[in-house]
């Protein structure tokens, strides 16, 4: 909660303009319990003398409480569906700017349980937290004063059940459910991890020789997972029925009986009501703690995603002017800050293939990043036509770099719709003249799901020709092309950056490609005795 509610964060800024409607929704829902009791103390009075005056005064009391409270569930659902798409939106600005490096952490399911599980745990939370307030603060503290009132304090050995139900949900069941709750998330990511390796096939198995492993690994998660539930049942959740049966209203009723057998029968109904009126909402205590407490956790894990670094981007906005120099000042390409790798002061020309080599783990691919403004910079200075690339606004970058990765994939559908996605405006006959640079023959409504490992990497050499960045940065983009194929690529490639004044910046392992390059930089490492160049 102190997350959530912590002025500076951004969880905080998210639900700040939904507090007025979440504080109105607080007052509906404390109002609805306010009519509820007021109805009760109507039926009092008719027992301790029939008016028809307390009768209506009932009637109308629980209209008002049933009106207020379909008012305050509907404001305080309107008020976090408006708080969950606005945090959605800020976990998802923040994601797009992540550095890959630090996105590796987050894929798959955990990403999965961040943008959809904790948010709606959080939307959750919000939506319930005002009517909580009320069931159990602001009611039973007007309950507790009418019980006083109406009967003495006496009448309050009638909360005793209800006392005992608050200690049991607040104690006795979270440490039963905290022992089991780490084994049962594990559990769960052994059957996943069996699963999936299970579905990755006969391929991997022949690989390594455990054509059974998956098989087996599966059928033991499972077996310790259905052991895990039957031992939740038997000691949290059979404890949980016992004592809410213990808490029944009987229990309540013997009480009430035992310590004012001799009162009158007013009398007996107030202690009677007003005590179920907060021996009631005890029993279902547990539920609003689940809520609050997935929520606690919802709101820690994504305030530490949202903790993570961006990669900073500036204000400055770029037109797509010819040329575009690309100059590197005491660059280090490499994510750490104690790197062995030599600093960089090169240009990339404009009009010129400039092939990058190395050995692996120089950092040839991290210098795409940090060229692509994808990765922050730990030491020195990138300009993209005298301008500092940490200065320029995301729409300026994304329009004059285009990074290609190596092994990038496609989209399930067609090869026009993938190349669309690099230029929408672009006609049939515009694809079909990269795909020609890209020395692919396939139709354009060829599903992309068809197409072999080489055809995917074409296809996405194609949209390099497509592409309207002044900047190509492309990492080992013929690793899947035979030799004749790469040469004729490159060959286009070349002819496409003297024709239109591209800077282009080529990762390759290939030899022969490097030395046609127009340029070539070599990256190292420093030499350190008793290591190798």
């Amino acid at each position: 909660m102190q997350l959530l509610f912590s002025p500076h964060s951004k969880l905080a800024l998210a639900l700040r303009p939904m507090i007025p409607a979440l504080t109105i929704g607080t007052l509906l829902a404390a109002g609805t319990g306010v009519m509820a009791l007021s109805a009760l103390w109507c039926v009092i009075q008719l027992i301790a003398g029939y008016h028809s005056f307390w009768l209506a005064g009932a009637l109308i009391f629980w209209i008002l409480s049933a009106q207020l409270s379909g008012s305050a569930s509907w404001i305080n659902h309107n008020a976090e569906a408006q708080f969950s798409g606005r945090f959605k939106r800020d976990v998802a600005a923040h994601l797009v700017r992540l550095p890959p490096s630090t996105l590796a952490k987050y894929k798959g399911e955990k990403l999965k349980r961040l943008m959809v599980d904790d948010i709606a745990s959080l939307h959750h939370m919000i939506a319930h937290l005002p009517s909580e307030l009320a069931t159990f603060i602001i009611v039973p503290a007007i309950t507790i004063g009418l019980l006083i009132l109406s009967a003495g304090p006496v009448s309050l050995l009638a909360l005793i059940p209800g006392l005992v139900a608050a200690l049991f949900y607040l104690v006795v069941v979270p440490r039963l459910a905290a022992k089991q709750g780490e084994a049962r998330v594990n559990v769960m990511g052994n059957i996943t991890a069996a699963v999936d390796d299970y579905s990755r096939g006969a391929p991997v198995f022949r690989i390594y020789g455990d054509q059974t492993g998956a098989i087996a690994d599966y059928q033991k998660a499972t077996k310790h997972f259905i052991e895990e539930i039957i031992e939740r049942v038997s000691k949290v959740s059979t404890s949980v029925a016992v004592a809410t049966s213990l808490l029944q209203a009987v229990c309540t009723f013997a009480i009430v009986y035992a310590i004012g057998y001799e009162w009158p029968p007013e009398k007996l109904a107030a202690v009677l009501f007003f005590s179920l009126a907060i021996v009631t909402p005890a029993l279902k205590l547990g539920h609003g703690l689940d809520y609050l407490a997935t929520g606690r956790a919802a709101a820690q894990r994504l305030t530490d995603f949202l903790g993570q670094s961006r990669v900073p981007v500036g204000s400055g906005n770029i037109e797509l002017n010819t040329p575009m120099p690309l100059t590197l000042t005491d660059v280090v390409p490499s994510l750490s800050t104690s790197s062995k790798t030599v600093p960089i002061n090169y240009q990339f020309r404009s009009g010129r293939i400039t092939a990058v080599t190395g050995i692996s783990g120089v950092g040839k691919s991290t210098l795409l990043r940090l060229l692509a403004g994808m990765e922050p910079l730990n030491t020195g200075d990138i300009r993209l036509a005298g301008i500092a690339l940490n200065e320029m606004d995301e729409a300026s970058i994304n329009r004059a770099i285009m990074l290609l990765p190596q092994s990038a994939g496609l989209l399930a559908t067609s090869i026009a719709d993938n190349l669309a996605l690099t230029a929408p405006d672009a006609t049939d006959e515009d694809y079909l003249v990269a795909l020609h640079c890209a020395q692919l023959d396939k139709p354009l409504n060829t599903h992309a799901n068809t197409l072999s490992g080489g055809e995917i990497q074409q296809v996405n050499l194609a949209r390099v020709f497509l592409s309207p960045a002044r900047v190509i940065l492309l990492d080992e983009p013929t690793s899947a092309l035979d030799s004749e194929t790469a040469f004729n690529v490159f060959t286009a490639l070349s002819h496409h950056a003297k024709t239109n004044h591209k800077t282009i910046v080529m990762v390759t392992h290939d030899l022969t490609l490097s030395e046609l390059a127009d340029d070539k930089l070599t990256l190292k490492h420093h030499h350190i005795e008793g290591e190798g160049q």
